[in-house]
């Protein structure tokens, strides 16, 4: 049976609204079951903080210094995976590694940006943050006292729920 023009291209529509809304869904279902962790924000160059409608975002725990690494080599573009540990009201570090802790760790999948003689410079895509409208200039002016809200699945994968400034 041969298809039509049109059944082709509903069909076609259909499976790039299929994928479109399974990755707004996997990050709601993140947002929403997440674990809540708070993470200090550390201040980036005033110059680029602020481009267009988001917020460039850096913290404590994106510099990993060398010796959590307990002798592993890591090199730019491996995943490492970083247990997070409480300390205070926010997380910070607890161990570091190449392979996903045990279950029920608390941790976040990471992306090794530069390796530095001191230590290992870590993405986790959430570094950019969209602000509404408005927003970003009072969040560039208070950028040496933020605070960020994340939530993070049981895969390590990690979804911003908020910036604010503790000021």
């Amino acid at each position: 049976m041969k298809m039509s023009f049109r059944v082709k291209f509903n069909l076609l529509v259909c499976m790039q609204l299929l994928v479109l809304f399974s990755l707004i869904g996997y990050k709601q279902w993140t947002l929403a079951t997440g674990e809540r962790v708070l993470l200090k924000t550390v201040p980036v160059d005033p110059r680029d903080l602020f481009r267009g409608e988001y917020v460039a975002l850096r913290y404590e725990i994106s510099s990993v210094e060398s010796w959590w690494a307990h002798g592993k080599s890591f090199q730019a573009g491996d995943t490492l995976y970083v247990t997070l540990r409480r300390e205070g009201r926010f997380w910070g570090i607890g161990a570091v590694a190449d392979q996903p802790p045990p279950a029920g760790a608390l941790f976040l999948k990471g992306t090794v940006r530069r390796v530095r003689d001191s230590g290992i410079d870590v993405d986790y895509g959430i570094e950019s943050y969209f602000v509404p409208e408005g927003r970003g200039k009072e969040l560039e002016s208070k950028r040496a006292g933020l605070t960020t809200e994340i939530a993070i699945d049981r895969f390590g994968h990690a979804v911003i729920r908020n910036v604010r400034s503790d000021r």
